[in-house]
């Protein structure tokens, strides 16, 4: 496993957090943050990056899992990578949706979830709480 030091999203930006917890281990998005209390995050492109690991960091063009917590990027990066037709190169996808965090979510959650079935199975679902997804074949 590799940690980097930047988040996917479905497009390039910056964003800007706001360290919380003991020690910032934690991040906050929807916080307003101030001085030393922040951080620059670069979010990157997620089908670009992804794509890449596939082809330079895979034997058979196959990542073994995607997995997204991140308090409603689930409702960006997904739909970017079902738009791209990348869905078929995870062979799992685990992600928790948070459908309480805006007025759309529920309805985005449907699409994602009618994509996942085409290419993928239910290994666990609670549903609009947390979800695995395995690829067949």
């Amino acid at each position: 496993m590799e940690i980097c030091p930047y988040s996917l999203g479905n497009r390039a930006w910056n964003l800007i957090i706001k360290l919380v917890d003991a020690n910032n281990a934690g991040t906050d998005m929807f916080r307003r943050s101030s001085g030393n209390n922040s951080a620059l995050v670069p979010i990157l492109n997620a089908p670009k990056i992804l794509d890449n690991i596939r082809k330079t960091r895979t034997q058979n063009g196959i990542i073994d899992m995607l997995t997204i917590n991140c308090e409603r990027c689930e409702f960006e990066v997904l739909p970017k990578l079902i738009m791209h037709d990348m869905l078929r190169h995870f062979r799992t996808i685990q992600f928790a949706s948070h459908t309480t965090l805006f007025k759309q979510s529920f309805c985005i959650y449907r699409q994602i979830e009618q994509a996942l079935h085409r290419v993928h199975y239910v290994k666990y679902h609670y549903k609009m709480i947390w979800e695995g997804w395995l690829l067949k074949n």
